[in-house]
């Protein structure tokens, strides 16, 4: 459900409440109490949104790691390997 922060007080309590669940967010509370939570977390994401877009053209993107980094082999264990701890 796409939502506009204007359109919010003209939803039902139902409603608002189907927008806070599919945003992982609490329902408990009076209708201003359920608008002001979703309008505070669509702020919060707008904020997000703007600070994606506002990266410099020019910065570069972070490189992987070399592929010549060599990373330990992990084997599988067993009884030479695992120590047991006795009770």
């Amino acid at each position: 459900m796409v939502l506009a922060v204007n359109d919010l007080k003209g939803l039902t309590v139902p409603e608002l409440k189907k927008a806070l669940l599919e945003r992982k967010l609490n329902v408990t509370g009076k209708k201003q109490d359920l608008i002001n939570r979703l309008t505070e977390y669509m702020q919060q994401e707008a904020a997000k949104a703007e600070e994606v877009t506002e990266q410099p053209e020019s910065e570069e993107p972070a490189t992987a790691i070399s592929s010549s980094v060599e990373l330990p082999v992990v084997s599988e264990p067993t009884k030479e390997n695992v120590s047991f701890c006795s009770r």
